[in-house]
């Protein structure tokens, strides 16, 4: 079966509102600092950040912690902003969407590799919050890790 790009944007709305309507469901406990575990401190977060949060950071080391326990830590190294990609229009036009902030987190990690998954973040003055990392593939010793955030601008 083909999915074309209507029913992927379709599953990921769906999936987007839910996360908006079930915020327990990713909610750790344990968390400390800025965001704590209630899904109004955890949306306030997330609706002030950008690329623009996370650069004095670079260099920082974070804690990263999984149900509850410690997972160990990982630094970041890179913040990396992109232009919104050029979306078709239903008549074919292309246009870009200015309402779209996207940037990636870089990670390089220390330790045993981690797998794909949402972590519980810490940092000193960012505090507490959620992050889904993937593994990067990387020839180097240390494992590196990336975050990618694609906000929609109100």
């Amino acid at each position: 079966m083909t999915v074309t790009r209507r029913k992927f944007l379709e599953r990921a709305t769906v999936t987007m509102l839910a996360g908006a309507v079930l915020p327990k469901a990713f909610a750790q406990s344990g968390s400390g600092g800025k965001l704590s575990s209630s899904a109004t401190d955890r949306d306030s977060f997330f609706d002030g950040i950008s690329a623009e949060t996370f650069k004095p950071f670079i260099g920082d080391e974070f804690s990263v912690a999984f149900n509850g326990g410690s997972r160990g830590a990982i630094t970041l190294v890179a913040v990396n902003q992109s232009k919104p990609a050029a979306t078709v229009g239903i008549n074919g036009s292309k246009s870009t969407t200015p309402a779209l902030d996207t940037f990636t987190l870089t990670f390089e990690g220390s330790g045993a590799k981690l797998p794909q998954e949402t972590y519980t973040l810490s940092q000193l003055s960012l505090g507490s919050f959620p992050l889904f990392l993937v593994p990067l593939p990387t020839s180097s010793a240390a494992p590196m890790y990336s975050a990618v955030f694609n906000l929609i601008k109100s």
